[in-house]
């Protein structure tokens, strides 16, 4: 199966990838292939970058406060707007490090670490539902984790449980790094 915004990346062959990932994820990632890492990385930037802005301009309609707060609103959406690709880059290449790490640590790396990148780039589809009012960024990280675990799954035909773990793992301790540093500044 090839990837249809690999063979001709455009406007609408991103949306057809992005419906197979978020509808079909199993049958999407079963047969990725080695190669054209850059264009899945370019699609998770996209995404990613999408659905960041799509969920700060949700939280700047319905809490108007956050932009009222800032001192130059323009110029912060603008900030945000340009830092977000660099941040998505830098935030898919090592979640991708890390979700390998875990996968050879519990022996379920059965190909390159090429091949986890582009499935987590290909993942980043989940962060378009932060289109949807109010729920948007919690159902993109809960869905997004569920991705990452069938991704995993299928590109490195590994079992569930190695591939659960692969994400929960480093997902879970960073949760707990960003409690512990927010009690240590609270307190």
């Amino acid at each position: 199966m090839h990837i249809i915004w690999e063979r001709a990346p455009s406007f609408n062959c991103f949306f057809k990838t992005s419906f197979s990932v978020l509808f079909s994820p199993k049958d999407f990632f079963v047969n990725i292939q080695e190669g054209g890492v850059p264009l899945a990385l370019l699609y998770g930037v996209i995404a990613n970058t999408t659905g960041g802005l799509l969920g700060l301009i949700w939280l700047a309609l319905l809490q108007r406060q956050v932009l009222e707060r800032a001192l130059f609103p323009s110029q912060f959406l603008f900030s945000y707007s340009l830092l977000l690709p660099l941040l998505s880059v830098l935030g898919i290449l090592i979640s991708s490090l890390l979700f390998h790490l875990f996968l050879l640590l519990l022996r379920g790396a059965n190909r390159s670490f090429k091949i986890t990148l582009k499935a987590l780039s290909y993942g980043q589809a989940s962060q378009l539902m932060n289109a949807i009012p109010l729920f948007g960024p919690f159902l993109a990280t809960l869905y997004g984790l569920i991705i990452y675990v069938i991704a995993l799954k299928e590109v490195h035909r590994t079992s569930y449980p190695r591939a659960s773990l692969s994400v929960f793992i480093p997902f879970f301790s960073s949760l707990l790094l960003f409690f512990a540093g927010l009690y240590r500044f609270a307190f």
